[in-house]
């Protein structure tokens, strides 16, 4: 495959930040399809893959032939490198390091100074955040918010935190 060597021509978007129309184009991917909006301020480099539907702004950078696909969004200063997939309604900003063959998807969310790396899996509605590191084959899943610590495995004893059920609303109060 050949990388295409033109960019398309620059627009304006709202990527829905608060900061209204910026300076934006599509993405033109590998195949030569044309991808998601990519604010000018932000990047992807020529071998990434970008879907239609996925936003890519703020500073943020995705390289290498990561994926971001079916309305993910990845902002703020978060970098997606490697072979790295988000996808599925998945959000990834703050100064978030996703990378080699990690995914993050299914309405997941990475934030803050989270670093998912190596195999590791964050899906459902998971929250990784703050200072937490997955790493290799740990699977974060369901309702589980993890903020700090590290979380890891070598595929045999693997880290699995699976949330799976939504957390128990307080008891109603009696007025």
């Amino acid at each position: 495959m050949r990388i295409p060597t033109s960019k398309p021509p620059v627009s304006y978007y709202d990527f829905g930040d608060g900061n209204g129309r910026v300076r934006a184009r599509r993405h033109l991917n590998i195949d030569g399809s044309e991808g998601g909006w990519v604010a000018e301020t932000a990047s992807a480099s020529p071998t990434a893959y970008i879907a239609r539907n996925a936003l890519i702004y703020g500073r943020a950078r995705v390289a290498d032939h990561a994926k971001i696909k079916d309305f993910a969004r990845i902002c703020d200063d978060a970098e997606i490198i490697g072979e790295a997939i988000v996808s599925q309604n998945a959000f990834v900003g703050g100064y978030a390091f996703v990378a080699g063959n990690a995914m993050v998807s299914i309405n997941a969310t990475v934030y803050g100074q989270a670093r998912v790396l190596g195999n590791a899996t964050v899906v459902g509605t998971a929250r990784v955040g703050g200072t937490a590191l997955v790493y290799q084959w740990a699977y974060i899943a369901g309702y589980a918010h993890i903020a700090a610590g590290t979380f890891g495995g070598d595929g045999k004893n693997t880290t699995v935190i699976d949330g799976s059920r939504p957390p128990i609303d307080p008891p109603p109060t009696l007025d």
